[in-house]
């Protein structure tokens, strides 16, 4: 991980901002992921990057609006293997993996000043795949 002091002008990480960032992993069955960070702060920008069994993998940018909400820019490679890319605004979701027109799985995220927590869910007849690994940035 890496950080620096946003007030100190010699020393301004990643455009003045402190970054912090790890690897996870989720597995199949586990409803809520806790990822600890040393910001200090409550994040503003998450990025999470995950891998599927399957050679599946999206990854999402989130920016937070206020407290309870955000902006998700998502990038996807569906099981066609086309890689699509999902917006939406309001929103907590920071990754979908689809399986189809309709069917999908996206993850929840809450941020703190210590942590970010995932929350999995899953819409109509997803099942859910063996997430190998998170990448996350938090800022």
């Amino acid at each position: 991980a890496t950080s620096g002091n946003y007030n100190d002008l010699s020393n301004r990480p990643s455009g003045g901002f402190e970054v912090d960032s790890g690897i996870d992993a989720i597995g199949t069955g586990q409803d809520y992921k806790y990822m600890y960070h040393d910001l200090g702060r409550t994040p503003k920008v998450v990025e999470i990057t995950m891998s599927f069994n399957g050679g599946r993998s999206c990854s999402s940018k989130w920016v937070a609006t206020d407290s309870s909400s955000g902006n998700m820019i998502a990038l996807y490679v569906d099981y066609s293997g086309e890689v699509n890319t999902y917006l939406k605004s309001n929103t907590r979701t920071v990754c979908r993996d689809h399986s189809g027109s309709s069917s999908y799985q996206d993850f929840d995220i809450y941020v703190y000043s210590n942590k970010i927590k995932i929350k999995r869910g899953s819409e109509r007849s997803y099942t859910r795949p063996n997430i190998t690994e998170i990448g996350w940035v938090v800022y």
